[in-house]
């Protein structure tokens, strides 16, 4: 099988490129020639982190860190009202994953009839749902750590 590629084109051409090769002029030291694109290998990771965020974004960096986090400490973001809760579907999708993870049944009868719901998405978590209460229980104290969490951020609840 491999006989017939011996005699393909790629090989023969790559077999006699030694002899059509022109010699190399001799290179200064420290001179780098390149004949590929090595930008990948040149830019250690942390280094392009630093250009990405600091060094290209730098006016903006330190300013969005104090935005983000007064963004995500204030109360509308924590705290969001039921009206927003039910207008949004991002709110209905992401927490219904959580409603599922956790077997909490007052977040699924709560999401059931949110206005936004998706009926696929819907039967298909509730059958999954209603499957992990048979076989896969959550234990009491895991249950008890959700009740807690979703006491202390009322965003999730």
């Amino acid at each position: 099988f491999f006989f017939f590629f011996f005699f393909s084109p790629v090989v023969c051409i790559q077999m006699e490129a030694p002899w059509k090769v022109k010699p190399q002029t001799i290179m200064k030291p420290g001179e780098m020639v390149h004949f590929y694109d090595i930008q990948y290998q040149m830019q250690p990771f942390f280094r392009g982190m630093y250009h990405k965020l600091i060094r290209l974004h730098g006016y903006f960096f330190i300013p969005g860190l104090y935005l983000w986090y007064k963004i995500h400490n204030a109360d509308f973001y924590q705290n969001p009202p039921e009206s927003a809760k039910n207008g949004s579907r991002y709110y209905w999708m992401s927490r219904l994953i959580y409603a599922v993870k956790y077997q909490d049944a007052e977040l699924m009868a709560k999401l059931e009839h949110h206005p936004r719901r998706l009926d696929n998405v819907w039967y298909h978590m509730k059958h999954k749902y209603d499957l992990e209460r048979q076989h896969t229980p959550v234990s009491p104290a895991h249950k008890a750590w959700w009740e807690e969490y979703k006491r202390k951020n009322p965003r999730f609840a």
